[in-house]
């Protein structure tokens, strides 16, 4: 088994994600017919369900998407695209990483049986399986767009379709630049981390101990896993 980059590698899940009935909403809603065959790309044999400009729902965008960042305690910077994907039996994924930053799946199923399987695969950085996420009624997964995954296909046996609704989030609510805005005391302690590493790899430039001396600025981040401030 491959070594997996720790830079980039996070997986969140979520289990009983929202209150029944927001769920069967969100089912009800996806279940409208709506629904395309698409092609992920020339390269790719594939095809999966889709359920495309969710973005331009006021549902989705923007009383979902709110109970999202309440849920999750982080305000993101934006939203890039919301869809959903759908896969009938033996309609199996090909291994991809995501636009955005950030990627939010949420399976708004009512029941699934393990049997069925469907289940999210990542790899490692050799293109191997490394974590397996099953899928789960109510279960939501955060993970870094830039880790390779795909889903694998429900089996012979499934006779409806796996939905997962899917959100590409911008990732640094906090983070324009170099100017930190808003409340970052909300942010667990593994996003402190991620967001140190990624800061660093987004200078570019020499770091010192808590300091960065770019050309015309200089910025102290003096930290903990309690509290970040800047000046």
């Amino acid at each position: 088994m491959g070594v997996i980059n720790p830079l980039f590698f996070m997986i969140k899940i979520y289990d009983n994600f929202f209150p029944e009935e927001i769920q069967r909403e969100i089912l009800t809603r996806l279940m409208q017919p709506r629904w395309g065959l698409i092609k992920a790309s020339d390269k790719k044999k594939e095809i999966f369900w889709h359920y495309d400009d969710l973005e331009k729902e006021n549902y989705f965008s923007d009383f979902i998407y709110n109970l999202i960042c309440k849920k999750l305690n982080i305000k993101f910077s934006g939203v890039k695209r919301i869809y959903a994907n759908g896969q009938t039996a033996c309609q199996c994924g090909s291994p991809h990483k995501d636009d955005g930053d950030l990627t939010f799946l949420y399976y708004p199923c009512l029941e699934w049986d393990i049997k069925w399987q469907g289940h999210l695969i990542f790899l490692d950085e050799n293109g191997e399986g490394d974590k397996i996420i099953f899928h789960k009624p109510n279960r939501a997964i955060l993970f870094n767009g830039n880790q390779k995954h795909y889903a694998d296909a429900p089996n012979r046996f499934f006779n409806g379709l796996r939905i997962s609704l899917a959100y590409k989030l911008y990732k640094w609510p906090f983070f324009y630049g170099i100017k930190f805005v808003g409340s970052v005391d909300i942010i667990e302690p593994e996003i402190y981390l991620e967001f140190l590493l990624y800061l660093v790899m987004s200078l570019k430039s020499e770091i010192k101990f808590g300091t960065y001396e770019g050309r015309s600025t200089s910025i102290c981040l003096r930290f903990s896993f309690s509290s970040i401030s800047y000046s």
